[in-house]
């Protein structure tokens, strides 16, 4: 979720592999997220962020909406205050309800694969599996059925 949370890209098999070693090396999701709200990345992509342009922008990639006014002060009023890191905030989101519901197709997309192929899907296979989850097909059916006839499926058995 991190990775679509702050990038809205499918991790690189490299990257997933670095930060799931860190990971379950003790390193907390919050301590994993500042590092990405800090990374070159996440710079070049949004530029430097005032902490209210920082929560907005999370709200958009998090929950794909705009946040309400009280939202947007009590985040940013903590993030002013230093109460809180701007890793620790998409975290509190991501991992939220809400931030897991809508980031499942990504999720679910991303485990088959890692589960069938032991590799992060395509950018092509990735994008068809989640315009075919936001039609409205099961989304888990379709990408097994997919894996299951691949060259790459063959190859790993």
């Amino acid at each position: 979720r991190l990775y679509w949370a702050f990038f809205l890209r499918k991790p690189d098999p490299s990257g997933l592999s670095y930060w799931i070693s860190k990971y379950q090396g003790g390193a907390s999701l919050a301590s994993i997220a500042q590092k990405f709200a800090q990374s070159s990345e996440f710079k070049n992509r949004y530029g430097a962020l005032s902490n209210g342009a920082y929560v907005k922008q999370v709200y958009l990639n998090v929950f794909e909406r705009q946040p309400d006014a009280g939202g947007l002060a009590y985040w940013t009023g903590k993030l002013d205050r230093k109460e809180i890191s701007r890793g620790q905030v998409l975290v509190n989101f991501s991992e939220s309800s809400e931030g897991k519901r809508r980031l499942a197709p990504q999720v679910h997309l991303l485990l088959i694969s890692l589960g069938m192929l032991r590799t992060v899907p395509s950018n092509a296979f990735f994008a068809e599996g989640l315009a075919r989850f936001a039609a409205g097909e099961k989304q888990a059916a379709w990408v097994a059925q997919q894996l299951i006839v691949s060259s790459a499926y063959d190859a790993r058995l």
